[in-house]
């Protein structure tokens, strides 16, 4: 052990020894957090446990809140506040926004503002503001009025960094000017969900950090909805090491403890005879952290698929399997928020839309899994050969595994899982930045 470990254990003692919460006294947790947020009181939750499930835990209740969830690619304040405005941009027409927030100080009606921003040159557009009552200089909500109107005016697409930069370069404003405008604009209840995740191979430290940044930014807009999640023992290292700082307070205040199962109650969850020919892929399960939600939709297509004695239970182990591997993908740090459960797409495959067992959109990879009966003759060969070939040739990626194969030869899969998630985000120069 370390010496941060061991001074960890030291300052933090027994206190860090608190049991995971059940599913329903985390999302508890994160309400009372939601509560004084509303209250503008700066709130951090703080997932402790494995990263994946803490990442599914924040998504499932923003989902529940309407909002969308931003990782940001860096642990910074700068790229987190140009993920969350992209973010803002995608979502909002804050043309609209703008021109809603100038209705009270010019007295002009929505409409008729952008009529008029409509039918102007650059040099009304100036004008206007030279004579406005607002202090595009000072005030950042005027200043970004100021950019949006000019967008407007030009008929120019809005874009994070274009729109940042422009204000970055006006009186010296920085990222608090931006996040300070743009939390004017748009109402809290429209704001995505900030979530602050460790990189691949990050050591403790990192824990500081993205507390730091998230701590910046609460400071700002005490109002944003942001989390970090971190693994207990990096969290007990920050925890014990730490100096006293408004932060470190934060960070206490917030943590909440990510529900873990162990390997004897997923056990519960299988048939007696099947725990030990299933030992791998339980043992994996434990090693990674496997919420209930997760454990039941394993028991389930453990279940389907020793019944699977016919077409009819074949098509019921086919489902039970892509739910536990969605499941699965969604508790993983890699591929959490990245699949959509049976996504329709945008074009027709026989007589009706197409649609894909498990797809990333952003990764352009569909995964599909087949019943063994797909094989029990040459049509349904020839139509899962044709629809490959209609996702292929719009881009996309196939993977296709046996229904049954995704218990019984879980690691396996994940891993080809994992090699294409690699591969399609240097093919793509996909950001790991999540949307949904």
């Amino acid at each position: 052990m370390g010496a941060l470990e061991c001074a960890a254990q030291a300052r933090v003692g027994p206190a860090m020894s608190e049991p995971s919460l059940p599913s329903a006294g985390m999302t508890a947790y994160l309400e009372r957090h939601a509560w004084r947020r509303a209250q503008s009181i700066p709130t951090l939750s703080v997932l402790r446990g494995p990263i994946g499930l803490g990442v599914q835990a924040w998504r499932r209740w923003a989902e529940g809140s309407r909002r969308t969830v931003v990782v940001p690619t860096a642990i910074d304040p700068v790229p987190a506040v140009l993920a969350w405005t992209a973010a803002v941009i995608r979502e909002r027409d804050l043309t609209a926004d703008a021109l809603g927030f100038l209705c009270a100080p010019t007295q002009f009606p929505i409409d008729e503002l952008r009529t008029t921003f409509l039918a102007w040159t650059l040099h009304d557009l100036e004008r206007f503001w030279e004579k406005a009552p607002l202090d595009r200089r000072h005030d950042p909500a005027a200043r970004l009025c100021c950019e949006l109107t000019r967008c407007l005016v030009l008929g120019e697409a809005l874009a994070a960094k274009k729109l940042a930069g422009r204000l970055a370069g006006e009186a010296g404003a920085a990222w608090q000017g931006i996040l300070q405008g743009l939390t004017r604009l748009v109402p809290p209840e429209a704001w995505p969900a900030l979530l602050f995740a460790p990189p691949e191979g990050a050591l403790a430290g990192a824990v500081d950090a993205m507390a730091r940044s998230a701590s910046a930014l609460l400071e700002v807009a005490p109002q944003l909805p942001a989390a970090l999640v971190a693994e207990a023992w990096h969290l007990d290292v920050y925890l014990g090491t730490a100096r006293e700082s408004r932060t470190l307070t934060m960070v206490r205040e917030g943590l909440v403890p990510v529900p873990v199962l162990d390997e004897q109650a997923i056990r519960q969850r299988v048939a007696a005879e099947k725990a030990e020919e299933l030992a791998g892929p339980i043992q994996r399960l434990v090693a990674d952290g496997a919420s209930d939600e997760l454990a039941q939709a394993f028991g389930e297509a453990v279940a389907c698929l020793a019944d699977a004695s016919s077409e009819e239970g074949l098509g019921r182990a086919r489902s039970a399997a892509e739910k536990f591997l969605y499941e699965r993908l969604a508790s993983l740090p890699r591929t959490a928020g990245k699949f959509v459960l049976n996504a329709p797409l945008d074009f027709t495959f026989g007589n009706k839309p197409a649609e894909v067992d498990l797809f990333a959109a952003d990764l352009r990879l569909a995964i599909e899994l087949d019943g063994y009966f797909h094989f029990a003759g040459p049509d349904a060969y020839r139509r899962d050969r044709r629809k490959d070939w209609e996702l292929q040739r719009r881009g996309y990626m196939v993977l296709r595994f046996l229904a049954e194969d995704v218990v019984a030869r879980l690691e396996e899969i994940l891993d080809t899982i994992l090699a294409a998630v690699e591969h399609c985000e240097r093919r793509l120069g996909v950001a790991t930045e999540a949307k949904r």
